[in-house]
């Protein structure tokens, strides 16, 4: 017995003896240890403290909000997860935008039905998914439980981007090609606004670099249409401009709101739940906003909603009294692109909650290019199909590379830590470093960290 007591002490003596000098803290449950100082362990696993004191005798971890599986569990299952929905959610995106891009062809004249259908029909169905999962004891009564003025909030944000986003690109003023471009601006104001409260991040060089190539990777690929484009003046279209930019920016905000709600005021919350209530908020709100929308553009209020019913009549039935409008071709279009648009939405959500708002806008760049290679296949587009140019694939390659280097830098420090040996399992990182961007390697990493 005390020459098994004596090894199991060697043993422990030798594990200290390797371990890299510095201050430990663990990845298990956002608590701290030292209850003595009268610090209450966080019940929701949210931060209670942004930066770490390196003179404190307190010992924090970083898991429960996230995981009750071992580390290496939850390091395989969350990275793979990402992988899994992330790419779901290219595929979903870019389906949704090619029916979506032939619905407008079908049936230009009802814009006002596209925007409120959309909200209507996602609230219906997300409502149902809901339902049947509780009902099949699929979600728990906790994950149901959040603040709906939260989903108020981004339901107005939404409501904002598409009133505009449609005052913007009222009169084609801005060319197509350039509202391409402004609308990925998006990238841009998503990256700096999560280094702002309440996420904090922090972004490496390659990661600002990334975000540069990723302009020039959107820039290659509209640039054939770009130098088509005429009477483009800019002393006429600066005002439409800018409001299709505040269009982006507010749609920035809903997703870095979205993002930190999911990842840390509420970890447990149902998506599915989430976007029912954000749905209904935003078909209520979007009402007052398209009378708004109407008055602006000098439309009569009653044609907004005679507008509205025809709309609603061709993309649900099929039929309407508009014999121009193909509304068969256009109700074919609309079904397949509310069903793939659901999952687009859902994917989006969760992919925003394992990985970041910056991560999802990064990927749905890639649609552009995609996209405009699909536009141009006759046996999709059939006449409306679009002329090809090699600049498309260039400007994609590019988007492509600027998510890899953007995402590169997490996914090294993934398979190198979980291989390594020099470092038993641990990792060196700045004293200044925050919660959060120990989070951030939590996500990706199941070592333990070392403060320096």
């Amino acid at each position: 017995m005390e020459n098994k007591k004596k090894l199991e002490k060697d043993n422990q003596t030798t594990n200290c003896e390797n371990k890299p000098k510095g201050k430990y803290y663990t990845l298990s449950n956002l608590k701290t240890n030292n209850q003595d100082q009268g610090e209450e362990a966080n019940p929701n696993g949210q931060e209670f403290n942004n930066k770490l004191d390196p003179g404190s005798d307190s010992r924090y971890s970083l898991d429960e909000a996230i995981t009750k599986e071992t580390p290496k569990q939850k390091t395989n299952n969350k990275f793979f997860k990402l992988i899994f929905f992330i790419s779901l959610f290219f595929i979903s995106c870019t389906i949704y935008s090619l029916l979506l891009k032939k619905v407008a062809i079908t049936a230009p004249i009802y814009p006002f039905s596209l925007t409120q259908l959309s909200p209507l029909m996602g609230f219906f169905i997300y409502s149902m998914i809901t339902v049947v999962l509780y009902v099949g004891k699929k979600i728990q009564k906790e994950e149901l439980v959040f603040p709906k003025y939260k989903a108020f909030i981004i339901g107005l944000l939404f409501c904002l981007v598409n009133l505009f986003q449609n005052l913007g690109n009222r009169g084609n003023l801005v060319p197509g090609p350039y509202v391409l471009i402004i609308n990925n601006f998006v990238v841009i104001f998503s990256f700096l606004f999560e280094k702002l409260p309440p996420l904090r991040k922090k972004h490496n060089r390659y990661q600002y670099f990334s975000v540069v190539l990723l302009i020039i990777g959107i820039v290659t690929s509209v640039l054939s249409k770009l130098i088509a484009a005429r009477g483009f003046s800019l002393k006429k279209s600066i005002l439409y401009i800018l409001l299709i930019v505040c269009a982006n920016i507010f749609l920035s905000l809903s997703f870095i709101f979205i993002e930190w709600q999911l990842k840390t005021k509420h970890p447990k919350l149902s998506v599915q739940y989430l976007w029912g209530w954000v749905c209904l908020f935003q078909f209520l709100i979007g009402i007052p906003f398209s009378l708004l929308n109407a008055k602006i553009q000098g439309l009569d209020h009653s044609k907004i909603w005679d507008n509205f019913e025809q709309g609603v009549r061709c993309f649900v039935t099929g039929k309407n009294d508009n014999q121009s409008i193909d509304c068969r071709s256009a109700s074919a279009n609309w079904w397949f692109c509310v069903c793939f648009g659901m999952i687009y939405n859902l994917t989006m959500g969760i992919s925003t909650r394992l990985g970041s708002a910056t991560l999802v806008w990064l990927v749905k760049t890639m649609v552009l290019p995609t996209a405009t290679i699909l536009f141009s296949f006759k046996w999709f587009m059939g006449e409306n199909a679009t002329q090809f140019h090699g600049l498309v694939i260039l400007g994609f390659f590019l988007v492509l590379l600027s998510l890899l280097i953007y995402r590169g830098d997490n996914t090294v420090k993934f398979f190198k830590l979980k291989y390594s040996k020099k470092m038993n399992g641990f990792m060196k990182i700045p004293q200044n470093s925050s919660v959060s961007d120990l989070e951030s390697i939590s996500e990706d990493t199941d070592s333990h960290i070392i403060i320096n």
